[in-house]
């Protein structure tokens, strides 16, 4: 067990993050496998709410890998929580309470 807790510890140390105003990205370099992508829901005034932006950020991410197919890096890609408290609220409904029937 401790073995695997020191291989993630030292995937953690190499790992790349980019931050957004709604997620974070991380990239792990899994040997001979490619990339594991996380994408960490980042909106906790929210309970991570899924507002037009947050859903156009998860939608990109998702399209980019999709497009890169088979010849991508990202091998596996997991959609967690930046707060431990919770995972995701559902839609935003203070956002959707100014929307328009078609949006």
């Amino acid at each position: 067990m401790e073995n695997n807790l020191q291989r993630f510890n030292a995937l953690r140390e190499k790992a790349k993050t980019t931050a957004r105003e709604t997620m974070t990205i991380t990239d792990f370099e899994a040997p001979q496998m490619g990339v594991i992508r996380i994408l960490g829901l980042n909106r906790p005034s929210t309970k991570n709410a899924i507002s037009k932006q947050l859903l156009k950020d998860l939608d990109e991410q998702v399209e980019s890998i999709h497009a890169q197919g088979s010849s991508g890096d990202v091998r596996v890609l997991i959609i967690a929580s930046e707060d431990d408290n919770v995972f995701c609220a559902g839609a935003d409904l203070k956002e959707r309470r100014d929307m328009s029937h078609a949006e």
